[in-house]
C-alpha cells in the first residue's frame, strides 16, 4: 500500500497500479487500496475500472465519504451526471463539511443548468475552505452565471490571489472585469446562501439522495448573461 502511494505521488502510475492490486490481493477488505486504485485508474483515464474499486470500497465501507465522492467523480466521468449528483450528495450526507464534494456537486449542477443550487453549494464550499483557488473560480462562475459580474470578478481575483499561476481563473478575471452589472441586480449575501446549503442538507435522507429527489430552498433571482466566451470551469481537482 505505501509503495503505491510513493509510486503515485512519483507519478508513476502504472507502478503504483500494480502496488496496490497486490496489497488488495494480500487484504481485499483493505479500504484505502481500493480508494487509491480507484483514483490512479481515474488519473490513467479509466473510469470505469476505477468505479469497480469505488464500488467496492463502498460495500466495505458504505460510510466512506471519500469513496462516494470519487465515485461521482468516476460517473462523471463516464457521463452519468444523475448518478453523479446522487454520489456526491451522499458524500455530503456523510459529512456535511466535505467541501470537495460541495465543489464537486456545484459543477453537475451548473453543466444541467441550476445554477442558484451551484451557486449555494459554492457559497458553503468557500465558506468551509477559503484557501482553495478551485472553489473561488468555480463560485466566479456560479456568480456570473447568476448576473452577478462584480461579485464574480471579486471571486476570481481571490482564486488569482491564491493560485497565481492558475491560467483559468485569470482568464475569467481578465474577461468579466470589464463587464456592466444590471443595475437592477443587488449582490447576493454568500454567507446566507452558505446557510440555506447547510440547511437543505440538513433536509436530505438517504432515500432522497439515492433518488435524486432532495429538499430546495427558495433560489436567488437569476439573470445569466450573454458573455463572448463561457466561464471556464475548473475540475473536479486533485483531492476530487
Amino acid at each position: 500500500y505505501m509503495l503505491g502511494l510513493s509510486a503515485w505521488k512519483a507519478g508513476d502510475n502504472e507502478a503504483a497500479e500494480l502496488a496496490f492490486e497486490q496489497a488488495i490481493e494480500l487484504d481485499p477488505a483493505h479500504v484505502k487500496s481500493h480508494i487509491n486504485l480507484g483514483r490512479v485508474l481515474l488519473d490513467a483515464g479509466k473510469p470505469t475500472y476505477a468505479l469497480v474499486q469505488f464500488h467496492e470500497a463502498i460495500d466495505l465501507d458504505p460510510q466512506s465519504g471519500t469513496a462516494h465522492r470519487l465515485e461521482g467523480a468516476a460517473l462523471h466521468a463516464i457521463g452519468k451526471r444523475d448518478e453523479a449528483v446522487g454520489a456526491y450528495r451522499a458524500a455530503i450526507l456523510i459529512d456535511p463539511e466535505d467541501a470537495w464534494a460541495m465543489n464537486n456537486l456545484a459543477l453537475m449542477l451548473i453543466e444541467t443548468g441550476d445554477y442558484d443550487g451551484a451557486l449555494r453549494a459554492l457559497a458553503r464550499a468557500t465558506e468551509l475552505r477559503d484557501d482553495v483557488a478551485v472553489f473561488y473560480n468555480n463560485l466566479g462562475m456560479a456568480l456570473e452565471l447568476n448576473g452577478r459580474f462584480v461579485q464574480a470578478t471579486d471571486a476570481y481575483d481571490r482564486a488569482v490571489a491564491l493560485d497565481g499561476g492558475y491560467s483559468k481563473a485569470v482568464d475569467n478575471y481578465n474577461r468579466v472585469a470589464t463587464v456592466l452589472q444590471d443595475p437592477a441586480l443587488a449582490p447576493v449575501d454568500l454567507a446566507a446562501l452558505a446557510g440555506q446549503f447547510a440547511t437543505e442538507v440538513e433536509g436530505w435522507s438517504d432515500a432522497q439522495v439515492a433518488s435524486g429527489e432532495t429538499a430546495t430552498v427558495a433560489p436567488v433571482a437569476s439573470a445569466v448573461p450573454e458573455v463572448s466566451a463561457p466561464a471556464d470551469t475548473s475540475s473536479v481537482g486533485e483531492d476530487r
